[in-house]
């Protein structure tokens, strides 16, 4: 297959730049199936079964680059046109070739038209968008502003920190606030889900939670009527171990949420093999962003730390197979957990927050988009499995 087709091929499998297919002749194609499915409307998966070729299309659309694609565009225009040109006498149809292609080559620069009105609308979208506050983090709402539809927002942190605890409460947060929130977890059920938000509400505590032994017995059945009211506002929606993200994109088209959150990156799956993690993350992430923006719905997506950010502060760096989760999310956040020996290193004492089952945190919004980026400090407590501002 020529260079240019893989990427033009590419990109139009993930959906984008399909406008141009109208220019595209089957026949410059060796994979001329794919453009005919294309050219008919069907997506990856469909085209992909069709022919069985579902792995190689999939990793096809990895990968590309808008810069990559007008190349390609071009290279395939300037192909055509030459060909074009030497069957052809009339002078003049020459020349409307040749300025043809010289406008695909070159692009002529778009205008901004009424910018001051495009200005005043966008302003005003903004003032009247709706967004779900961090829950009980008001240091990270005046950094971001909110969670907000249309954004991908990654949580990362290493093992047992609490990043599970964090999504889960911002979840809950959204729930209260009155949106529709559908939540993935990938690696527990759906009961101990709803278990932890007992113990995040104060129904029960970890111990209790842990050992199933209660201690008031009212209060825990507080709890349960809870859970069944969240049940029946149809508001709150929990898929366990769901993590193809065909189907997590399909539950989104049908239940129209404000906020998704899939805990976590690593468990997510495709309806197609890849080589290395490194292109199945890409998919994934890319993916997300995708879905995002198409059905105009805040992502929260939980990620690891690597090994190699064992004991210090992790940074963008320290994602596991950053580039595509750094590229495609909106919004990162690291979340770290402080040691006895960062507190000792600095003369600062440690006792206080065991004497009150805490475990201070630093917050690394280390990436946003539309904004500034900042670090503070919180607390974690893990007996109610929540998040504080530090006061």
């Amino acid at each position: 297959m020529r260079e240019y087709e893989a990427i033009l091929l590419g990109t139009w499998l993930r959906e984008e730049h399909l406008e141009d297919l109208k220019y595209i002749k089957e026949n410059d194609f060796t994979e001329s199936e794919i453009v005919k499915g294309l050219k008919k409307g069907k997506n990856m998966y469909e085209i992909g079964t069709e022919l069985k070729n579902l792995p190689e299309l999939a990793e096809m659309s990895i990968l590309q680059s808008e810069t990559l694609y007008r190349q390609a565009f071009t290279e395939l225009m300037e192909v055509q046109v030459k060909r074009d040109i030497a069957n052809m006498s009339d002078l003049n149809d020459i020349r409307k070739k040749l300025d043809y292609l010289d406008s695909v080559k070159n692009g002529d620069a778009v205008e901004v038209q009424n910018p001051a009105v495009a200005l005043l609308d966008e302003m005003a979208e903004r003032a009247n968008r709706r967004t779900v506050n961090w829950n009980k983090l008001k240091t990270l709402n005046e950094f971001t502003a909110g969670i907000k539809r249309k954004e991908l927002t990654a949580i990362a942190a290493r093992p047992s920190v609490g990043k599970s605890a964090f999504a889960l409460q911002m979840a809950y947060g959204a729930w209260e606030q009155g949106e529709k929130v559908l939540y993935f977890p990938l690696e527990m059920s759906a009961t101990q889900s709803f278990g932890r938000l007992l113990v995040m509400n104060n129904f029960i505590s970890a111990k209790e939670f842990q050992t199933g032994k209660r201690q008031n017995e009212r209060l825990f059945q507080a709890g349960v009527d809870h859970v069944a009211e969240m049940d029946k506002s149809g508001r709150f929606k929990v898929y366990e171990g769901e993590g193809r993200i065909e189907a997590i994109e399909s539950t989104i088209k049908r239940e129209k949420p404000f906020l998704v959150v899939i805990d976590q990156l690593t468990q997510m799956r495709a309806s197609v093999p890849f080589k290395d993690l490194r292109l199945q993350f890409s998919y994934m992430t890319s993916n997300l962003k995708r879905i995002a923006m198409q059905e105009n719905v805040a992502i929260l997506i939980l990620c690891q730390i690597n090994r190699s950010a064992d004991n210090v502060k992790p940074t963008m760096a320290n994602l596991k197979e950053s580039g595509s989760i750094e590229e495609d999310s909106d919004n990162v956040i690291l979340l770290h957990r402080y040691t006895e020996d960062d507190f000792r290193n600095h003369g600062l004492n440690y006792e206080p927050y065991k004497e009150n089952g805490l475990r201070p945190m630093r917050l690394n919004l280390a990436k946003q988009r539309d904004g500034e980026t900042g670090e503070f400090d919180i607390n974690f407590k893990p007996e109610r499995m929540t998040f504080y501002e530090v006061i």
